[in-house]
Protein backbone atom coordinates (compact mmCIF):
# COMPACT_ATOMS: atom_id res chain seq x y z
CA UNK A 1 0.00 0.00 0.00
CA UNK A 2 2.94 2.36 0.60
CA UNK A 3 3.88 2.22 -3.09
CA UNK A 4 0.41 3.42 -4.07
CA UNK A 5 0.45 6.13 -1.38
CA UNK A 6 3.82 7.47 -2.55
CA UNK A 7 2.59 7.35 -6.14
CA UNK A 8 -0.57 9.28 -5.33
CA UNK A 9 1.41 11.88 -3.40
CA UNK A 10 3.86 12.34 -6.28
CA UNK A 11 0.97 12.63 -8.74
CA UNK A 12 -0.98 15.16 -6.66
CA UNK A 13 2.01 17.39 -5.92
CA UNK A 14 3.30 17.17 -9.50
CA UNK A 15 -0.09 18.23 -10.87
CA UNK A 16 -0.36 21.04 -8.32
CA UNK A 17 3.09 22.30 -9.35
CA UNK A 18 2.10 21.99 -13.04
CA UNK A 19 4.96 19.66 -13.88
CA UNK A 20 4.87 16.95 -16.51
CA UNK A 21 6.21 13.48 -15.84
CA UNK A 22 9.00 14.28 -18.31
CA UNK A 23 10.02 17.43 -16.40
CA UNK A 24 10.00 15.66 -13.04
CA UNK A 25 11.98 12.79 -14.51
CA UNK A 26 14.61 15.19 -15.89
CA UNK A 27 14.96 16.85 -12.48
CA UNK A 28 15.61 13.41 -10.93
CA UNK A 29 17.73 12.04 -13.80
CA UNK A 30 15.02 9.46 -14.56
CA UNK A 31 12.81 8.97 -17.58
CA UNK A 32 9.09 9.67 -17.92
CA UNK A 33 8.17 5.98 -17.78
CA UNK A 34 9.86 5.59 -14.40
CA UNK A 35 7.85 8.49 -12.98
CA UNK A 36 4.67 6.98 -14.46
CA UNK A 37 5.43 3.66 -12.75
CA UNK A 38 5.86 5.42 -9.43
CA UNK A 39 2.58 7.28 -9.84
CA UNK A 40 0.52 4.19 -10.64
CA UNK A 41 2.08 2.29 -7.73
CA UNK A 42 3.90 -0.32 -9.81
CA UNK A 43 7.32 0.63 -8.45
CA UNK A 44 8.77 2.53 -5.54
CA UNK A 45 11.41 5.22 -6.13
CA UNK A 46 14.91 4.07 -5.23
CA UNK A 47 16.54 5.58 -2.15
CA UNK A 48 18.34 8.37 -4.00
CA UNK A 49 15.28 9.41 -6.02
CA UNK A 50 13.04 9.21 -2.93
CA UNK A 51 15.31 11.56 -1.00
CA UNK A 52 15.41 14.00 -3.94
CA UNK A 53 11.66 13.92 -4.69
CA UNK A 54 10.56 16.77 -2.40
CA UNK A 55 13.17 19.13 -3.85
CA UNK A 56 12.36 18.13 -7.42
CA UNK A 57 8.67 18.70 -6.74
CA UNK A 58 9.39 22.09 -5.14
CA UNK A 59 8.04 21.25 -1.68
CA UNK A 60 9.57 20.65 1.72
CA UNK A 61 10.13 17.08 2.93
CA UNK A 62 7.46 17.61 5.60
CA UNK A 63 4.84 18.56 3.00
CA UNK A 64 5.78 15.57 0.88
CA UNK A 65 5.57 13.14 3.83
CA UNK A 66 2.23 14.65 4.90
CA UNK A 67 0.91 14.05 1.38
CA UNK A 68 2.09 10.42 1.57
CA UNK A 69 0.39 10.00 4.97
CA UNK A 70 -2.88 11.47 3.67
CA UNK A 71 -2.79 9.22 0.62
CA UNK A 72 -2.10 6.18 2.79
CA UNK A 73 -5.05 6.97 5.07
CA UNK A 74 -7.30 7.55 2.05
CA UNK A 75 -6.26 4.21 0.55
CA UNK A 76 -6.91 2.43 3.85
CA UNK A 77 -10.42 3.87 3.99
CA UNK A 78 -11.16 2.96 0.37
CA UNK A 79 -9.88 -0.59 0.39
CA UNK A 80 -12.47 -3.15 1.47
CA UNK A 81 -11.47 -5.72 4.08
CA UNK A 82 -10.07 -8.95 2.69
CA UNK A 83 -12.80 -11.55 2.24
CA UNK A 84 -12.62 -14.45 4.64
CA UNK A 85 -12.90 -17.91 3.21
CA UNK A 86 -15.28 -20.21 5.05
CA UNK A 87 -13.76 -23.19 6.79
CA UNK A 88 -13.79 -26.29 4.61
CA UNK A 89 -16.12 -29.15 5.54
CA UNK A 90 -14.91 -31.75 8.03
CA UNK A 91 -14.49 -34.43 5.40
CA UNK A 92 -12.38 -32.33 3.00
CA UNK A 93 -8.70 -33.25 2.68
CA UNK A 94 -5.76 -30.85 2.44
CA UNK A 95 -2.87 -31.29 0.03
CA UNK A 96 0.35 -30.53 1.90
CA UNK A 97 3.68 -30.36 0.05
CA UNK A 98 6.32 -32.84 1.03
CA UNK A 99 9.64 -31.25 1.95
CA UNK A 100 12.57 -32.57 -0.10
CA UNK A 101 15.46 -34.13 1.84
CA UNK A 102 18.21 -31.67 2.75
CA UNK A 103 15.99 -28.73 1.75
CA UNK A 104 17.84 -26.37 4.03
CA UNK A 105 21.39 -27.63 3.55
CA UNK A 106 21.11 -28.26 -0.19
CA UNK A 107 21.16 -31.49 -2.11
CA UNK A 108 18.12 -33.42 -3.20
CA UNK A 109 18.34 -32.10 -6.75
CA UNK A 110 16.69 -35.24 -8.12
CA UNK A 111 13.72 -34.90 -5.76
CA UNK A 112 10.28 -34.88 -7.37
CA UNK A 113 7.87 -32.63 -5.53
CA UNK A 114 4.94 -34.56 -4.11
CA UNK A 115 1.89 -33.99 -1.96
CA UNK A 116 0.24 -35.93 0.80
CA UNK A 117 -3.50 -35.76 1.47
CA UNK A 118 -4.50 -35.38 5.11
CA UNK A 119 -8.17 -35.39 6.13
CA UNK A 120 -9.13 -32.13 7.84
CA UNK A 121 -10.44 -33.87 10.96
CA UNK A 122 -6.99 -35.45 11.55
CA UNK A 123 -5.09 -32.25 10.80
CA UNK A 124 -6.56 -29.95 13.44
CA UNK A 125 -6.75 -32.19 16.50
Amino acid sequence: MIRKAVGQAVFEIRKRQRLTQQELGERLDRNRRTVARWECGDHMPDEEAYSRLPGALGVSPEIFLDAVDRAQRRLAEESPPAPRRPAPPEDQAYALPLTPPNAITGGGEDWIMGYVLIPRKNLFR
